[in-house]
């Protein structure tokens, strides 16, 4: 089997697809790249492909894997989260002024989607901390806390959101909504601020 590692042949023994992109994955790492992208015979796999165990312990004539500059890719990451969370403020807004008018279905519409996007963001945090290998328990920022903290105190926001949901709560949906998340938002842009500045600092 043909292995690639951005259009140069690499010295992999692969008995298999998988072994293929974890050997490409381990050379890549060593060169601090990640790899964003891979083509197995000239089709571009996507995360169902890449997550299938079937797909994956065949073999093909071809695995080329693409990658980007690992810190580079992270900082994207964290912006575009940080950019994605300013659209959450706004559906959270419009989903409060949404249950003050007694238009509780598009209201929930409107929660659903930002729910989402915390969940996106969320992943995305964790996965950059994985990809650099930070230390999740050293506290970024002038507060110094440890991003666990954080990150549960924010599930446990969503969870209050959700519990009026579920309980048909307008007044708790609103306070929520009005009073807590905003806050939040701002808390965590300042985190990914906080986050991309360590990165830029302490990284190679």
């Amino acid at each position: 089997m043909r292995v690639l590692l951005d259009e140069q042949p690499c010295d992999i023994e692969a008995a298999s697809i998988s072994e293929a992109i974890r050997g490409a994955a381990a050379l890549a790492q060593q060169r601090g790249r990640l790899i964003i992208e891979v083509t197995v015979d000239g089709e571009r796999w996507d995360e169902a492909q890449l997550s299938s165990e079937s797909l994956c312990a065949g073999t093909a004539g071809e695995v080329h894997c693409t990658t980007a500059d690992r810190k580079a890719l992270v900082l994207r990451t964290l912006s575009d989260a940080s950019e994605v969370l300013a659209h959450a403020d706004d559906l959270q807004r419009e989903a409060a002024e949404l249950i003050q008018t007694d238009q509780a279905a598009q209201a929930k519409e409107r929660i659903a989607e930002a729910v989402n996007i915390w969940l996106t963001v969320l992943e995305a945090v964790a996965r950059s901390a994985e990809a650099l290998e930070m230390d999740l328990e050293a506290g970024l920022g002038e507060s110094g806390e440890p991003l666990p903290r954080i990150i549960e105190r924010l599930k446990e926001r969503l969870q209050t959101l959700r519990d009026a949901v579920q309980s048909d709560d307008p007044a708790s949906i609103s306070d929520t909504l009005l009073y807590e998340l905003p806050t939040v938002v701002g808390e965590w842009r300042e985190l990914l601020s906080d986050m991309q500045q360590y990165i830029e600092r302490e990284t190679t």
